[in-house]
């Protein structure tokens, strides 16, 4: 005898025999939204450590979320709840190393992580042309966002690092790179030259794999 369990998105197309024939158990997204799932991984999370993140979920999540729903197109559509775990998965890494030390990071260091776990968690699939609007709207609820150095620059182009609670810009971290001019015959398909995007989406890429998540480019 063979069981089968399906996760549909919505049952637009199920017919009267389908229901008929499955149990069938469908809680909309609207009905619960992210927040047992949020609770569920707070409740995994270190006491102290979960009491400062727990306020970040209510003040900044839902916020965003009904932004990017009403203002917003992403380049590709996600559940929210979804969207709300990459956060979650990203922010995970981020302070795994706190974790297997047993330390504690500062109030400001923790919120600063959960806004750079936010933006690319949340606003990953946006367009450059939308990134601005949203970091401009999370400018309006948080008082943790980096100093822009450039009137252009957004949140996307920042980085904080679990070592210190400080902003940096992605530039300042890409490393330098020379022509191998000492190599006769160079094989430039093997060549890779570092960028501030390559280097951006190589730190995100490594918080993923580090908690064995699937990633898509």
């Amino acid at each position: 005898m063979m069981k089968a369990m399906f996760e549909p998105e919505n049952l637009a197309n199920a017919s009267p025999a389908t229901v008929s024939r499955a149990g069938i158990i469908y809680v909309s997204d609207t009905e619960l939204g992210f927040a047992p799932v949020a609770k569920s991984w707070l409740q995994k999370r270190r006491e102290a450590e979960a009491a400062i993140l727990e306020p970040f979920f209510d003040r900044y999540v839902q916020h965003m979320l009904d932004y990017i729903r009403i203002n917003l197109k992403p380049m590709m559509w996600n559940e929210r709840v979804c969207q709300v775990m990459q956060v979650m998965d990203l922010l995970d890494s981020f302070l795994m190393k706190t974790v297997t030390s047993g330390q504690m990071l500062s109030a400001q260091h923790y919120e600063r992580a959960f806004l750079y776990c936010l933006a690319w968690g949340l606003g990953g699939l946006l367009s450059e042309k939308e990134r601005p609007l949203f970091d401009a709207e999370l400018r309006t609820i948080s008082k943790e966002m980096p100093d822009k150095a450039d009137e252009v620059d957004t949140l996307f182009d920042y980085v904080v690092l679990a070592d210190s609670p400080e902003w940096k810009l992605w530039t300042e971290l890409v490393p330098s790179w020379e022509y191998p001019k000492a190599q006769e015959r160079v094989k430039f398909a093997q060549l890779v030259v570092p960028t501030l995007d390559s280097v951006r989406y190589e730190q995100l890429l490594r918080l993923s794999y580090e908690r064995h998540k699937a990633c898509l480019l």
